[in-house]
């Protein structure tokens, strides 16, 4: 399975807790989002891991092509990375996956025998637009991916009313939910984003570098205890503190007799 997939699983929920003698130690917190650096340069990949992003995306550069991170050797460790080919073909999948490619970013132009055999190949993710069609997101749910990217144009700072846009989308997507973002949010807009159940955030590194990356990651570290939805009011009912009173038990009127 792909280590961005089962990280993107793992995000936000607690660790098992320990036993035996170490059961009173501290519990790592698990990061509540995935951050994924996007770049084109195998250089900026090395600086984006080091900066504490959970996955590299090598975009395509000015040629369409795509560097992959030979010239990088072993120096992303176990970061693992992706790549972005719009039209995947079964040949190109298989040769990627000999190369150690973890995930790749795919358009709706893929070929269906590209996406055969999820479980043992690099996870699959399908780019899609924020103003794709209401009849066509409801389908992504049966079809072969493994997660969906957003892309969305609105960027940091976003208003009350682009937070409803990819809640609506967010709605109708089963899958992990990926947001690709050209800026870097506030950790307001970062839990907010949370909230509305973003799984994870591909940022842009060529425009918001290393400082940028670090920003992101610590926002994404500081994020508050999400509040359960059961303990949240109900959209149609009104938020009552305590319990309320039990009615009154009506009295049975005695049957007359005759």
């Amino acid at each position: 399975m792909s280590k961005l997939l089962e990280q993107i699983e793992r995000a936000g929920k607690a660790p098992p807790a320990p036993l035996g003698f170490g059961a009173s130690q501290r519990q790592q917190k698990v990061p509540a989002l995935v951050v994924v650096a996007a770049c084109e340069k195998p250089t900026d990949a090395v600086v984006a891991a080091e900066a504490g992003a959970n996955a590299v995306l090598f975009l395509p550069g000015k040629k369409g092509t795509v560097a992959l991170p030979a010239e990088a050797g072993d120096k992303l460790g176990t970061t693992p990375w992706g790549v972005v080919k719009s039209d995947l073909t079964s040949q190109e999948a298989e040769q990627l996956q000999s190369q150690g490619c973890d995930f790749i970013v795919v358009d709706a132009d893929a070929s269906l025998a590209a996406l055969h055999d999820r479980e043992r190949g690099p996870g699959r993710v399908l780019r899609i637009a924020a103003d794709l069609d209401e009849k066509l997101t409801r389908t992504l749910e049966d079809l072969p991916i493994d997660a969906v990217l957003v892309e969305t144009p609105h960027q940091p700072p976003w208003t009350l009313h682009h937070l409803m846009l990819l809640s609506a989308i967010r709605l109708l997507v089963g899958k992990p939910f990926l947001l690709g973002v050209s800026g870097t949010p506030s950790p307001w807009e970062v839990e907010c984003l949370r909230d509305i159940g973003v799984d994870g955030l591909v940022l842009n590194a060529d425009t918001a570098k290393r400082e940028g990356l670090l920003e992101l990651r610590k926002a994404v570290n500081g994020l508050p205890q999400r509040k359960p939805r059961g303990d949240r009011p109900s959209p149609l009912l009104p938020h009552v503190q305590g319990t309320m009173p039990a009615p009154p038990e009506e009295e049975e009127e005695e049957e007359e007799s005759f």
